[in-house]
């Protein structure tokens, strides 16, 4: 679908184009984007909007984690000349940076300190 088509210039901003494409378009807000939690900081900005008497925001949030990046850097120098591969999703999977420890141990922990039962986490996982 072209941009030109809802009224956006070429090179307009990808959430406004993204809104057009549902049909809103006269909706705008933030984009929160990052590699992991970015449901929880989507929330958290709406309850700082509430909190600080802005209004009530819409969250709407999708999950991509399947066409993360892969970044792939040239050394030509490196032994064979192998690149060096950055992949950016598995990366955080393999260890979550802000605890530094693998993401399902760092879910584990987190569950265990809440006393969030097993039961509770399949629930809210057939949600998702």
């Amino acid at each position: 679908m072209k941009p030109r088509a809802f009224g956006l210039a070429k090179g307009g901003s990808p959430l406004g184009i993204r809104a057009a494409r549902i049909g809103i378009l006269n909706v705008t807000g933030p984009m929160v984007s990052q590699a992991c939690a970015t449901a929880v900081a989507a929330l958290r900005a709406a309850a700082a909007s509430v909190t600080t008497g802005s209004g009530t925001d819409l969250v709407i949030t999708t999950d991509r984690t399947s066409n993360g990046p892969t970044v792939v850097y040239p050394q030509p120098s490196a032994a064979g000349g192998s690149p060096q591969v950055e992949d950016f999703v598995q990366s955080n999977f393999a260890r979550d940076p802000w605890v530094g420890t693998l993401m399902l141990a760092a879910a584990e922990t987190v569950a265990r300190e809440r006393r969030i039962s097993r039961e509770e986490v399949d629930g809210i996982a057939a949600l998702r």
